[in-house]
């Protein structure tokens, strides 16, 4: 990659980033083995109420993409703005990220549903889309629950809270 590509990666990213996003933690079980997966994504939305779709991406490389096949079941948790160390831990691929993590209680072959979201979206996978250096998954939602939270939010590189009303 020249410098000139890197440089405009960079600015192409910085303008992004003007447009703030919610952020989420999606988890999953592995099928083989039944370990806890999960990993922080802020690419999520909504696609459709009848089916009720939503989507959310999965960079190619990534070593969990296996874990999100299509009829996978996985939940989005929308964290709450006081859960910005949880995305921070879902976002690092070397911390054992469910450590210490309080879990809903659910059935052991279950994704994990973690506690004090401020909402969570219990899904399959319905389809995968090739999306550049991302694939995009496209998930059937089953259940949600709504809590009464405020959503964390990523800006600018940041993570903050919404304003007060």
């Amino acid at each position: 990659m020249t410098q000139a590509t890197v440089d405009e990666s960079k600015a192409f990213r910085h303008a992004l980033g003007v447009f703030p996003t919610g952020v989420t933690v999606i988890t999953t079980r592995d099928a083989d083995t039944g370990r806890a997966v999960g990993l922080t994504v802020s690419s999520f939305n909504s696609v459709s109420l009848q089916p009720r779709l939503v989507l959310w991406s999965i960079a190619r490389t990534s070593p969990n993409l296996a874990q999100f096949a299509v009829g996978k079941r996985h939940v989005i948790h929308v964290l709450s703005q006081d859960q910005g160390e949880l995305a921070r831990r879902f976002a690092n691929p070397k911390l054992d990220k469910f450590e210490g993590v309080a879990l809903s209680d659910n059935p052991q072959d279950a994704p994990p549903v973690l506690e004090g979201v401020a909402a969570h979206f219990e899904c399959e996978t319905e389809s995968l889309l090739e999306g550049g250096d991302h694939w995009i998954v496209l998930s059937r939602v089953h259940h949600y629950q709504t809590h009464n939270q405020r959503p964390l939010l990523f800006w600018s590189g940041q993570l903050t809270a919404v304003g007060s009303a």
